[in-house]
């Protein structure tokens, strides 16, 4: 009947710790039939509607030569980009990246994405020699299997300063509250897909805020009208959020 139900269902009977993107395709389900119904307030479910502007990145894989980065470049700054996250992967990564700046000019943040494919050394050594550049941010530069993952984390961050960002290593709040307790991270990407759906993804933001730690939104690839939808939605109601 109402937002309330849904919340003590989650809380008694789904373990988001285990399956947050399985119970969070259940929880959208359910939002989405108190939405359409004239059931849900989003600002009780999110928050309330942020009052600053909203901003937009443009997403550029490791699989574009350099015409292709120029061309999405331009992209980004004729279409009013205020962040560009360049994913990472291979000896030229340096190149790319100061390619990327200088045909961004200098307003444009510029994110990297390692996807969990770096070594510590390799990592450490593109962040020094890129720190002309004013990076943004790295985000998943390790394998979150290995086992050493939460050293190296720590020390690629003291080494370069540069804040680094948890995507699939924090799904859950849980997730979240050790990346505080470690130190390992500085910033959280919450994506509804991932986090366990509406209140997922408020329980991640929340968690996030309370630590301290800096806010990222994407949306996953292939992702539903639906979620996109209600990734939106997130980003209209966390004012902590710049962009998704």
């Amino acid at each position: 009947p109402d937002r309330a139900s849904v919340e003590h269902w989650f809380s008694e009977h789904a373990d988001r710790a285990t399956q947050p993107a399985c119970v969070g395709g259940f929880d959208l389900a359910l939002h989405d039939l108190l939405d359409l119904n004239g059931l849900l307030d989003w600002c009780d479910a999110l928050g309330p509607a942020r009052t600053r502007p909203v901003g937009k990145c443009i997403t550029i894989g490791d699989d574009q030569d350099d015409k292709a980065l120029i061309k999405q470049a331009r992209f980004a700054r004729l279409s009013g980009c205020t962040v560009a996250k360049l994913k990472v992967s291979g000896p030229d990564d340096l190149e790319r990246c100061q390619t990327l700046r200088k045909h961004l000019g200098a307003a444009i943040a510029i994110r990297l994405d390692g996807n969990g494919q770096m070594t510590l050394d390799g990592a450490t050594e593109l962040l020094t020699r890129a720190a002309d550049l004013d990076l943004q941010s790295l985000e998943e530069p390790f394998d979150a299997k290995a086992a050493d993952i939460d050293e190296n984390l720590r020390s690629l961050h003291a080494e370069t300063g540069v804040a680094l960002v948890a995507d699939e290593s924090a799904c859950t709040a849980a997730d979240v509250e050790r990346c505080a307790e470690q130190s390992t991270y500085q910033i959280i990407n919450a994506r509804v897909g991932k986090c366990g759906g509406v209140t997922g993804v408020r329980d991640v933001v929340d968690t996030a805020r309370t630590h301290g730690l800096g806010l990222v939104c994407g949306t996953m690839v292939g992702e539903s009208a639906v979620l996109l939808r209600y990734s939106k939605k997130l980003l209209h109601h966390c004012g902590a959020l710049d962009y998704v």
